[in-house]
């Protein structure tokens, strides 16, 4: 996925929203998901990296602070509600993800 902290690769892959189960509940940073922060989960990266997401020609940036998704849903990243909205994502969609610095 992202070898090295100084090369910015990018991963085309399938992507997700958080769905409304997840409201409230901690994620692996400690803090509480609402979905109005600029968020994702990943489960290969370290937490905390900054992300930015194209999708269809639009762009968000988001911060990583959770595990996920489910290896089972073979998607590479969940994004949370807000990032959905920002890159007007209808629900799961192929996006390129490229880590910030």
């Amino acid at each position: 996925m992202f070898i090295h902290q100084n090369i910015a690769a990018v991963l085309t892959c399938i992507a997700s929203i958080y769905g409304t189960e997840h409201h409230q509940l901690v994620t692996a940073n400690g803090e509480k998901y609402t979905g109005k922060q600029m968020t994702c989960a990943m489960r290969t990266t370290p937490r905390n990296e900054h992300y930015r997401v194209d999708y269809h020609g639009r762009s968000a940036n988001c911060r990583h602070n959770d595990w996920g998704p489910a290896l089972w849903t073979h998607k590479c990243i969940d994004l949370s509600k807000a990032m959905g909205a920002s890159l007007h994502m209808p629900g799961v969609g192929k996006v390129n993800v490229t880590r910030v610095k």
